[in-house]
């Protein structure tokens, strides 16, 4: 699989999240995110850093910059 420059910023999101941010408008995205407690410029480079890592590791990354269950790999 490819990568794209914009890949190091990709998080990811459930479909009702995903329509809530496109309706929120791609200006706004750091602004949604903050608001429900989420650091996602940090989450986004903590995944891209671990891009080769297992499940344990990216779950790992998650609890450190999101609320307690807020994004769940489940």
């Amino acid at each position: 699989m490819g990568l794209r420059s914009t890949d190091r910023w990709a998080v990811p999101l459930c479909n009702a999240d995903h329509f809530l941010i496109e309706t929120a408008g791609s200006k706004n995205e750091v602004a949604w995110f903050h608001e429900r407690g989420v650091d996602v410029l940090a989450l986004a480079n903590g995944l891209w850093d671990r891009t080769l890592l297992g499940h344990e590791e990216l779950e790992a990354v998650f609890s450190e910059h999101t609320p307690h269950n807020l994004l769940r790999m489940d």
